[in-house]
């Protein structure tokens, strides 16, 4: 898989950046260029020398400075340029910084309108190799996980617009590699046409410097970023893809008082101050529904106990617990379990609870444990079914949550563009858009001029795994 992901990185520097042409480099033949190997996601030719060549005149044929060359063909320096000679010739210089800076900005004016979109993400192309101290040649190295999570956000927003054009939808793409730099980025996009859209799963300063863009330009954005919705909070162009961690508790407060009838709700009170913020969004999401008296069982002296012995009796218990540390989970879950036989109740979890890896099955079914998410994904869904084939084949591999993410994001902007053109405007009796990873309608982000997606999942970890209690119900 990882060399198939590299040669994405071929790919994109095409796309992402202009290469200036010279007279020399159009005595290249396709014999010169034939041999292509990848080191660290970056393209290089492996070139035989010639009886006669100098090493300035492969230079000035490859238009990759000197220096660049020597740097990768320690041999040369030691015994000198000789006839047979294999060397790694860079097909791209990031040493001339000016010739690799620019962005493709010429768009090929179809016979149909046809959608810009920025593609941002993180591949840090001018580090993706390393020198070699010896005269060994190079060997491949594993990609890291950011730029393979990277790499395949990318692949599901390119698997989308092949779906989207048999909807007439047409698009071109301009990715920029952020580096993880808020200040690159921007002078990226400075030096861009404004596109109609940008889709990014940047997050903190280098989302910042995106979303103010946007927001200048006046060009719709689509973040794909945990908690996003806060940074684009004050942007009325902005379309966080996954809802906020408080806007995911609210909504499965509301879900839990509709689905649960005539449960008695318990709340926790924890040292910890966010996990006290999710449960004062959980409450909120119940009342919205209707009235009650929830009560909050105060845990921040490890009063655990306490909660097994709060339990009513003759009704169900719904208790939310807001936390991610494990222990302090597995410590609660244990006590309920010897109530078990005298008390009904069900235990409402967080997203983070599907990867817990010391509490057994059985305790997380004998408690009646229900998680929420902002993604699930159907596999007895066609389109997920035909998503994960086209990846297995050809990367031998699962797609990852990245990749189910950007095939979505693309998604719901084709179904916007579809509807309101290049100009989206979110009105309240937007229809659902299905994606593969999950279903999409956008509220106003609360205090601020945003949207946020308003769609939760809900489901019992290690059972029916195309059991989304939420779906039938959201698509209604």
């Amino acid at each position: 898989m990882i060399n198939k992901l590299k040669k994405i990185i071929g790919i994109l520097l095409f796309a992402a950046f202009i290469i200036p042409a010279n007279a020399n480099a159009q005595s290249l033949s396709s014999r010169d260029t034939a041999n292509v190997h990848f080191l660290n996601a970056r393209k290089f030719y492996i070139y035989k020398v010639e009886k006669g060549e100098t090493l300035f005149g492969i230079s000035q044929k490859f238009a990759i400075p000197q220096e660049e060359i020597l740097e990768f063909n320690h041999d040369i320096s030691k015994n000198g340029l000789k006839a047979k000679m294999k060397l790694w010739i860079p097909a791209y210089s990031w040493l001339k910084k000016d010739s690799i800076e620019k962005i493709v900005l010429k768009e090929v004016i179809p016979a149909k309108y046809t959608y810009k979109i920025a593609i941002i993400t993180a591949l840090n192309i001018p580090k993706q190799y390393t020198e070699n101290d010896s005269s060994a040649s190079y060997i491949n190295e594993p990609l890291s996980d950011e730029l393979k999570t990277n790499l395949e956000f990318i692949e599901g927003i390119a698997y989308a617009a092949d779906v989207l054009k048999s909807e007439g939808i047409k698009f071109h793409f301009y990715y920029i590699d952020s580096e993880s730099d808020s200040s690159k980025v921007l002078l990226k996009l400075r030096k861009s046409e404004n596109p109609d859209m940008i889709i990014t799963n940047e997050s903190n300063s280098v989302l910042k410097g995106i979303s103010a863009y946007s927001l200048v330009k006046n060009v719709s954005l689509i973040p794909c970023a945990l908690n996003s919705s806060e940074i684009i909070k004050d942007n009325s162009k902005g379309l966080s893809l996954l809802p906020s961690s408080g806007k995911q508790c609210e909504m499965m407060g509301k879900f839990s008082r509709e689905y649960f009838k005539n449960a008695y709700l318990i709340t926790l009170k924890t040292s910890n101050q966010k996990e006290n913020d999710r449960s004062e969004f959980f409450k909120n999401g119940w009342l919205s529904v209707k009235e009650s008296f929830p009560r909050r069982i105060d845990c921040t002296k490890g009063n655990v106990a306490g909660i097994a012995d709060s339990l009513s009796k003759g009704k169900n218990n719904l208790i939310f617990i807001p936390s991610s540390n494990e222990d302090f989970v597995s410590t609660i879950l244990n006590s309920l379990k010897l109530k078990i036989p005298d008390y009904e109740f069900t235990v409402i979890g967080l997203p983070t609870w599907q990867y817990f890896e010391t509490i057994d099955q059985k305790t997380i079914e004998d408690c009646n444990v229900f998680v929420f998410n902002s993604g699930f994904i159907d596999f007895k869904n066609n389109e997920v079914f035909k998503f994960r084939k086209f990846f297995r084949e050809k990367y031998y591999s699962e797609p990852s949550e990245s990749a189910y993410q950007g095939y979505d994001a693309l998604w719901v902007a084709g179904k916007l563009f579809l509807k309101y053109g290049n100009k989206i405007a979110i009105d309240e009796n937007q229809k659902v858009i299905e994606g593969i990873y999950s279903l999409y309608s956008f509220d106003r982000i609360s205090g601020g001029t945003g949207f946020e997606n308003r769609n939760i999942h809900v489901f019992q970890p290690g059972k029916d795994l195309s059991n989304d209690l939420t779906k039938n119900n959201i698509l209604k």
